[in-house]
């Protein structure tokens, strides 16, 4: 199989995140990973003779600036009344990545949201929250 090779690969101002219906400015760090839980099948002999899958699962990490938590705890007040990020129902977060024209975008869908920790200390010139989440879905190099 012969695949085209470009050597030329995103960077960090390439991207744009799009979380709860906004471009995400004060974004500083996103990853998201999907894994399939796997097991070796044993016969005769020592080695194994087959790899079976299993469940699949989505995660993932975006680590944002204090004032786009503010932000989501305001949208979350106008979805649902309460001020708890970790209230806000299932959304969808889209990382496009845009170089030379082209757009490769991947969507990580019915996203929920693990745990919201704030923390400063001393010496600190501003607020980063990592939030970790889960979702049911990771679409890569979509159009929607």
């Amino acid at each position: 199989m012969n695949w085209d090779f470009n050597s030329s690969e995103y960077s960090w101002k390439d991207i744009e995140v799009i979380l709860l219906g906004r471009s995400i400015s004060r974004i500083l760090e996103i990853k998201y990973k999907g894994s399939q839980e796997t097991k070796e099948i044993y016969g005769k002999g020592s080695e194994p003779q087959a790899i079976a899958k299993g469940n699949k699962k989505y995660e993932g990490d975006i680590k944002i600036g204090q004032s786009e938590l503010e932000a989501m705890i305001d949208k979350v007040k106008v979805i649902t009344g309460s001020s708890d990020p970790l209230d806000l129902p299932p959304f969808n977060i889209s990382v496009a990545y845009v170089k030379n024209g082209m757009i490769r975008t991947d969507v990580c869908i019915g996203v929920v949201l693990k745990d919201v920790e704030k923390a400063l200390k001393q010496g600190d010139t501003d607020m980063e929250v990592s939030v970790p989440f889960s979702c049911v879905k990771i679409k890569y190099n979509t159009t929607s």
